[in-house]
């Protein structure tokens, strides 16, 4: 049984249930490409804060047993000034600070420590006894569930159509909903009051019909050809990677273009992949522009590469007026399916992993490691 980290101790106070599984070691917590790269930044980071501090130790164990040991050797001995990531165990509470230091009157001071755990001390015995009782917490609905990642095999088991597809379901709403013991959008009398979105949604699943707009077919057919299909890949670093760039800046690092004749029909490809030894955004709005040159619609699926192609024209003023003509030219197929189309399976989101299996049955993201994963990029080897 593990001790009661500060990762189970928030989670636990959100959901007892996910929190006592956790403490029983009882959820996998695999690590993505995403996850280990968030971690070696925030390695580095640690790095360049312990170069403040030349003449501090680092518990360097992963070992929890070991980092108290090791900590309570340094602080007893009077030359110790400075410790990085020290452990601490209390009543069975185990956390690491980032640093600790020892000041003029002998008196340790943490940094970076959001407050004191004085303040949870309430908390850390009600939640000690329910993560340390052997029979697992029944689990509760609660509105937390909606970003679960078990919430399909735990209190969301067996509904096809939870009220949590309602797009933009609020914690009000939610609530007057489950107090009436409504948790299915089928069970929703039509009296409540829903927003239009939310209505659609409803209308759609209790018809089991999708729902199309009147403007769906002209909207489509405002798409002029040839039609240019864009993509864009960023990186954001904690470390800013050149200079004039700030911490977590989307930095665009890759675009592909496939050029439609007519709907189906590619007639030409275009691609550009940066250097990761230079900053390359001058050169990629360049490449864009050429690439782009000449009549017809950019394709896109979200505002993703509008707000791209905005930021390399607030960098660069001298290409704004040509970045704005592409701006100019873009259709958002989302914006056009959320406006004009809804269909049940789509489960109140509208994004392209979730629309194109229901549009397109013979194509899926499944079985892609795309879910959590980071641009295949040189920038991040």
């Amino acid at each position: 049984m593990r001790p009661i980290t500060r990762r189970i101790f928030l989670t636990a106070l959100t959901c007892p249930t996910l929190g006592w599984l956790m403490c029983q070691d009882q959820i996998p917590n695999p690590i993505t490409a995403a996850a280990r790269f968030q971690i070696e930044q925030g390695l580095e980071i640690g790095r360049r804060a312990r170069a403040l501090y030349p003449t501090g130790h680092l518990i360097a164990t992963h070992n929890f047993n070991s980092a108290i040991a090791a900590i309570q050797n340094l602080m007893i001995h009077p030359n110790t000034q400075t410790l990085f990531e020290p452990a601490f165990l209390t009543e069975n509470i185990a956390t690491r600070a980032d640093i600790l230091t020892r000041k003029q009157d002998g008196r340790w001071h943490l940094i970076e420590v959001k407050a004191r755990i004085v303040d949870f001390k309430p908390v850390c015995i009600e939640l000690e006894e329910l993560t340390r009782t052997p029979k697992k917490p029944e689990p509760e609905l609660r509105f937390e569930c909606r970003g679960c990642d078990l919430f399909k095999d735990c209190t969301g088991q067996g509904i096809d159509n939870h009220i949590f597809d309602l797009p933009r379901l609020n914690q009000t709403r939610f609530e007057t909903l489950t107090d009436s013991g409504i948790v299915c959008i089928e069970e929703i009398p039509s009296g409540f009051s829903l927003t239009g979105k939310q209505n659609r949604v409803k209308v759609c699943v209790q018809s089991n019909k999708p729902q199309i707009e009147a403007r769906l077919k002209p909207d489509l057919e405002a798409v002029s050809w040839p039609t240019f299909y864009l993509d864009f890949e960023t990186v954001m670093t904690a470390i800013p990677l050149y200079p004039n760039l700030a911490p977590y800046a989307q930095l665009p690092t890759q675009y592909s273009i496939h050029k439609c004749s007519e709907p189906g029909h590619v007639t030409a490809h275009s691609e550009y992949l940066a250097d990761p030894s230079r900053d390359c955004r001058l050169e990629l709005a360049e490449r864009l522009i050429s690439d782009l040159k000449g009549a017809g619609s950019i394709v896109v699926y979200t505002s993703f590469e509008k707000t791209i192609i905005n930021g390399l024209a607030r960098l660069y003023p001298d290409l704004a007026a040509d970045l704005n003509l592409l701006i100019g030219r873009l259709v958002d197929l989302e914006a056009i399916i959320k406006k004009n189309f809804y269909h049940p399976g789509f489960h109140g989101r509208t994004s392209i992993k979730r629309t194109l299996p229901v549009l397109v049955p013979e194509m899926s993201y499944d079985g892609l490691d795309i879910g959590m994963a980071l641009p295949r990029s040189r920038f991040l080897r």
